[in-house]
């Protein structure tokens, strides 16, 4: 199963939130395969640089993303559909790069209320 980490999903992780520390050992099983899109690294490294995740935790954060993940960079195609999604939502521009970034994948681990707007069937949008 293909999964893709939303920026919510690492701060509940960080926050050890049961169900988000079980879909990492998930990962880290290989029970399912992990991808993250450069806006997410992007958005983490923003918050280590407000002071909000502190640099020690970022270093182990980034090093388990990396060695865990597939990092997926953003693309023509990716962009373009991105403002499709936006313009169709109101969805900011980070959330439909995002978005779109995962459209390969079986799920989305999220907290971000915005995803629920969009009505495709792939991937599945999983709040917590």
């Amino acid at each position: 199963m293909k999964i893709g980490f939303d920026t919510g999903f690492f701060i509940r992780l960080l926050e050890k939130d049961s169900k988000a520390v079980e879909f990492w050992k998930d990962l880290i099983d290989g029970k399912i395969k992990g991808y993250v899109s450069v806006i997410v690294l992007f958005e983490i490294k923003r918050l280590q640089l407000k002071g909000i995740i502190k640099k020690k935790v970022y270093t182990v954060l980034e090093k388990g993303i990396d060695g865990l993940c597939f990092i997926i960079d953003i693309t023509k195609e990716i962009a373009l559909n991105a403002s499709s999604i936006s313009h169709g939502t109101g969805i900011p521009l980070a959330d439909s790069l995002i978005y779109t970034s995962y459209l390969d994948m079986d799920e989305l681990y999220t907290t971000d209320k915005h995803f629920s707007l969009i009505k495709k069937k792939r991937p599945k949008i999983n709040l917590f």
